[in-house]
């Protein structure tokens, strides 16, 4: 099929392109520039240089695509999210999809940190009313997607594999001070879920044409603690962790690192979908293998 991306050179969705070019899909990536068409390129997807801000710039390219999935997000400095801009997105590949004369699929990436504070472990079929205030407009992005013809929603926990995410927060202070640091008391729960798996979500859905919401999470949440101990363990560091007082007008930790996520993937299981690690108890090591070779290499090259 003909998929049309934003985000590719994201920590999420360069891990969807992967996974789409792979299966033998056809990728149009939206990027920002010379230097985003050239990543995009060397993974086998056709780069198209665009502002995610200006609709009339990937309308076309969104408008022949099948599929046309949103993975950007765009942050400001101090790490909120631009909320007009996800929303010109979305309501510019909803038009395109509507007006291209055929059913197109779209496929919106959301968070399941939307849910943090709910009583969990919840499932895609939650009732979202009580979720937090400073989640509703992601949540009213949501229906706007769940209302066209083919729409989809992922809502991805904490990821963790490459060189992107919450992780390098962890394995760079188990790796120079012997201990992996958490903020609060780490009786908080996250949710998280593997990056590869993930992006092997996004192909089922993808190619299973499925609408709905799925939880792109491995179902099986973790007190923070027990990520930093992990985290401690696969980076050589024997468990040891340290907690550290919250830093004050972190966007980033209040956002997600603070917040009580426990949530389960039960639809997307149905689906077909089969994480390949249960927990991050059990990809810790691979993570850090990861982040380890990300990180040399980002060294390398200074």
């Amino acid at each position: 099929m003909q998929v049309f991306l934003t985000g590719a050179t994201g920590h999420i969705g360069g891990a969807v392109a992967e996974e789409l070019i792979r299966a033998g899909h056809t990728v149009t990536a939206l990027v920002r520039n010379a230097g985003g068409a050239a990543r995009v390129a060397a993974l086998g997807a056709s780069p198209l240089v665009a502002d995610l801000r200006e609709p009339p710039s990937y309308r076309a390219a969104a408008a022949a695509a099948d599929v046309l999935v949103h993975t950007a997000f765009e942050y400001t400095r101090d790490g909120s999210e631009v909320h007009s801009t996800d929303r010109a997105a979305v309501a510019a590949m909803l038009q395109a999809a509507r007006e291209s004369g055929a059913e197109r699929q779209v496929i919106y990436t959301s968070s399941a940190y939307l849910l943090g504070g709910l009583p969990g472990p919840v499932d895609e079929d939650v009732d979202t009313a009580g979720a937090p205030a400073g989640s509703q407009w992601r949540l009213a992005v949501e229906r706007d997607v769940l209302g066209s013809m083919r729409g989809a929603v992922v809502r991805p926990g904490l990821v963790y594999g490459g060189r992107g995410g919450t992780m390098p927060y962890l394995f760079g202070p188990a790796v120079e001070h012997g201990a992996a640091e958490y903020q609060g008391d780490g009786r908080n729960r996250w949710t998280l879920v593997y990056r590869r798996d993930l992006a092997a979500l996004y192909l089922q859905i993808v190619e299973r044409g499925a609408s709905g919401i799925f939880h792109g999470v491995d179902g099986a949440p973790l007190t923070v603690r027990e990520v930093a101990e992990a985290a401690s363990r696969a980076a050589g560091a024997g468990g040891r962790t340290r907690a550290i007082p919250h830093a004050e007008g972190d966007e980033h930790a209040e956002r997600a690192l603070s917040r009580d996520v426990a949530v389960v993937a039960r639809r997307s299981l149905e689906l077909g979908w089969k994480p390949t690690f249960p927990s991050f108890l059990e990809g810790a090591d691979q993570a850090f293998a990861e982040w380890s070779a990300s990180h040399r290499g980002t060294e390398a090259q200074r």
